[in-house]
């Protein structure tokens, strides 16, 4: 599914040739886990795949082009300071309101007319919607945690946690290699090297659903 994905937004978005074949796929069988990618690997759970196509085929096209524009806008490299919430529901706007602006049959869902009613207040408030420009504005707001899952319902679609995490954190989510830097004494000083462990989670197939 996520190859017939990639493959539909070639046909139409050539121009994103690059980015579309940048993210390699990673099958990932861990509780709760759903889609997510950290700019390098799309880890996604087979059955949440599957089961999203027969819902609607058209959310998993718009699903994969979603976080490929999270990496072309490097979303996913953010401050530490930053609220984790609103930077993410940001982020999905972000995502949302491009893919919008497309028009492509292939990757529209019935979420689009929820969507276009939140457009229209940000629009009012805001000249361009980027990322950054969307998290000032709800920071200052000061919405409440309902108020942001409610608005974030309407957009999202991926797993942000990988993005606030270690590179260690991630590798165990993802079931990726651990690697640990070792330091040994020596009569003649401390020597540094680097060992490779197994993550504890379900990851590691990179074949498609």
């Amino acid at each position: 599914m996520l190859r017939l994905s990639r493959n539909t937004l070639l046909v139409n978005l050539r121009f994103l040739d690059a980015a579309l074949n940048q993210l390699e796929p990673l099958a990932v069988y861990a509780e709760d886990f759903t889609v997510a990618t950290d700019g390098e690997v799309l880890a996604y759970d087979p059955s949440f795949i599957l089961r999203k196509y027969r819902e609607e085929r058209e959310t998993v096209v718009r699903t994969y082009l979603h976080m490929v524009l999270h990496g072309v806008f490097r979303h996913m490299f953010v401050h530490t300071l930053v609220d984790h919430h609103v930077w993410d529901l940001a982020c999905d706007i972000a995502a949302e309101y491009v893919i919008a602006g497309l028009g492509l049959k292939a990757a529209t869902t019935r979420r689009e007319m929820l969507q276009g009613e939140i457009y229209k207040d940000l629009q009012q408030n805001i000249k361009q919607l980027t990322a950054e420009k969307i998290y000032r504005y709800y920071l200052d707001q000061q919405l409440s945690p309902q108020k942001i899952a409610e608005l974030r319902a309407a957009f999202y679609h991926d797993d942000h946690r990988i993005w606030y995490m270690s590179e260690a954190e991630k590798a165990l989510a993802l079931g990726l290699p651990v690697t640990v830097t070792v330091t040994v004494e020596t009569e003649e000083g401390s020597e540094s090297g680097e060992a490779n462990g197994t993550g504890t989670g379900s990851g590691g197939d990179s074949a498609n659903p």
